[in-house]
């Protein structure tokens, strides 16, 4: 954790925690608009951190006056990954306005303190990195340039996007009238169920027991008893419904189960009927006939749509006539000439001469590496690489004059300086550091949790989308939705049947899908497919899942569960974590000691006067 992120320690800051809260959620409409004017104003940190003062003294003539520099420290930016730092202010500003009960006048100015101490660290550690050429560095020039580019093109998109107008009235009727079919919103139940679930139904034994147990249940039925009070006594589904009205819409559901809700009359019950996975009976509670969504409820659906694919067309173009007038005067300086299948030829790239083998090794430290593609999925690679520095370069033009621009890019780059010159020292100090073997066997012993080898999960992970058809551009109706679930349930009995997952691939999900794959907890693909994950058993295929553009289906192949380490991998990952900890206290007392000797100073007589502008 770097220094920034880390919070005064005071012994009743987390027991007053919830009281705090309390208070802010009293006065948050009143001190929201504070906290942000202190955290985006630089004129606080002039008052307070710098010796000008409101009352117009002079200032100290040993005080450094920046004011790009004092801006960065308070202008927080997405694009500069400075989230941790803009959470910790906002806590110590918090603290500032909501201290804990009986915090002392001078806990409250050492929050302040804290303020304008790490405001001041950051201007200091960015002066030193230019200084000291940091930025000069290959690598971190390159980290620099790269974020550079991310954050033009990202100012490129928004200007675009700003010339686009939303679709009108007019425009969203007409789509509507267009598309009615897919507007049709598809018949709904309600319904109760009693569920005898049977975990291996393959097993006749084992299925014969499910049957005997809905019998009872039905027996109990017949005999007059309350649907809902047979369903808590008999249902033992892993599901969580034990009487509860659950309501879904025609396709939801697998069909069999739907049918025979189709069938019945609202109120009555059907007798047990086999399913996949043991015995179930329902109750029908309501039913409504499929129907037309108004356009009232579809508006907003049709506007995202229309507006999303204005925007698209707007950016293809407009970076089209863009590149057509650029093209002809950077030419020799981005395209390839000649074919890398050729051999070791010279080729150019962004104005540096680079042998293909040079090509390879700077796409592996782009993290995009080329290396093992195909010879299309190369040109592929390389045309992106081309595009992304052709709509740089035409940011680059664009924004040229723009001072406020220019100026955020100034303050980005400054804001990477100081991380990288933080990194540094820290990593200066671990160098020198030495732990024994009886401290790192003492950490382990104390914090065996922190030992553990990683859980490895293998999954196949089949994405099946809404619509088999890819040049689809309409807004994803129900029955799209639907068919998609028709198509992953016939996919899923495959996977069931262990057919051949590549076929069921190329089938359902498209012949590039790549299916098997290392999980990872809360990776790209969000938590239901967590939670999927965590509820099956090796070798078992999940429901489908639904996310927003098709149905997920999860197999899990293999588990590997966490075990102690090696006492040497244990040992070495302590003496790690031990060097991280005692480097960040020794930072610590080397930054004072900078900050003590550097033109920087905080006055100590502006403190009460920061206090004071925080709370207003």
């Amino acid at each position: 954790m770097l220094e920034e992120e880390r919070a005064l320690p005071t012994a009743n800051y987390g027991r007053d925690k919830q009281m705090r809260m309390i208070r802010m959620s009293r006065t948050a409409a009143s001190q929201s608009a504070r906290i942000t004017f202190m955290r985006w104003n630089p004129a606080l940190i002039f008052a307070a951190c710098f010796p000008i003062v409101a009352a117009g003294q002079p200032p100290d003539s040993n005080a450094k006056i920046l004011p790009d520099a004092i801006l960065a420290t308070l202008r927080i930016d997405s694009s500069t990954q400075t989230i941790s730092y803009q959470d910790f202010i906002r806590e110590q500003v918090d603290r500032v306005l909501f201290p804990p009960q009986d915090a002392t006048p001078e806990q409250v100015d050492q929050y302040a303190r804290q303020i304008l101490r790490l405001s001041a660290q950051r201007i200091l550690y960015a002066d030193m990195a230019v200084k000291e050429n940091l930025g000069g560095n290959t690598e971190i020039k390159r980290v620099i340039d790269r974020k550079l580019r991310e954050v033009l093109i990202k100012k490129l998109h928004e200007e675009a996007d700003s010339q686009v107008k939303e679709p009108s009235e007019e425009m969203i009727q007409a789509y509507y009238q267009a598309h009615l079919e897919d507007f049709h919103t598809l018949e709904t139940f309600k319904i109760q169920t009693v569920n005898s679930y049977c975990a291996f139904p393959l097993d006749e034994k084992a299925m014969q027991a499910a049957h005997e147990h809905i019998q009872k249940a039905w027996g109990e039925i017949q005999s007059g008893s309350d649907f809902i009070r047979v369903a808590i006594k008999y249902s033992n589904s892993p599901l969580p419904y034990r009487g509860e009205t659950i309501p879904f819409s025609a396709g939801d559901l697998y069909p069999a189960i739907e049918e025979i809700a189709r069938q019945l009359k609202n109120g009555a019950i059907s007798p047990p009927f086999q399913t996949r996975m043991g015995y179930m009976m329902i109750r029908r509670i309501a039913w409504t006939p499929a129907e037309t969504e108004p356009l009232t409820k579809a508006a907003p659906k049709i506007k995202t749509f229309l507006f999303g694919k204005a925007r698209e067309g707007h950016w293809n173009s407009f970076t089209r006539k863009k590149q057509q007038d650029l093209r002809p005067r950077i030419q020799d300086s981005l395209l390839f000439q000649g074919d890398p299948e050729a051999g070791d030829e010279v080729l150019e790239f962004q104005g540096h001469k680079m042998t293909w083998g040079e090509l390879r090794e700077y796409s592996d430290k782009q993290g995009e590496s080329i290396a093992g593609m195909s010879q299309q999925d190369r040109k592929k690679r390389i045309n992106g690489w081309i595009e992304n520095a052709l709509l740089c370069r035409i940011a680059e033009e664009q924004f040229s004059g723009n001072d406020t621009i220019q100026n955020e890019l100034k303050l980005i780059r400054r804001d990477l300086l100081f991380r990288e010159k933080q990194r540094n020292l820290l990593e200066s100090i671990r160098k020198d550091l030495r732990i024994s073997g009886d401290q790192a066997n003492e950490y382990v012993e104390k914090n065996p949790g922190y030992f553990l080898s990683e859980k490895q999960t293998r999954i196949c992970l089949l994405n099946i989308p809404f619509s088999n058809d890819s040049s689809a551009s309409s807004v994803n109706s129900n029955r799209q939705k639907a068919e998609g679930l028709r198509r992953a349930c016939e996919a899923r009995e495959k996977l069931q049947k262990n057919e051949d997952v590549s076929l069921i691939s190329a089938e359902y999900c498209g012949k590039d899908w790549q299916y098997d794959l290392d999980f990872a907890p809360q990776g790209p693909r969000g938590r239901i497919v967590d939670m999927a994950v965590e509820m099956l058993q090796k070798g078992e295929v999940s429901e489908p899942v639904e996310y927003e553009k098709g149905y997920y289906l999860i197999q899990l192949q293999d588990v590997r569960k966490s075990a102690p380490l090696p006492l040497d991998a244990a040992q070495e990952k302590a003496v790690q974590i031990l060097k991280g900890i005692q480097a960040r206290d020794l930072l610590d007392k080397k930054l004072d000691e900078i900050l003590n000797a550097s033109d920087y100073k905080i006055n100590p007589a502006n403190i009460s006067l920061l206090i004071n502008q925080i709370k207003g």
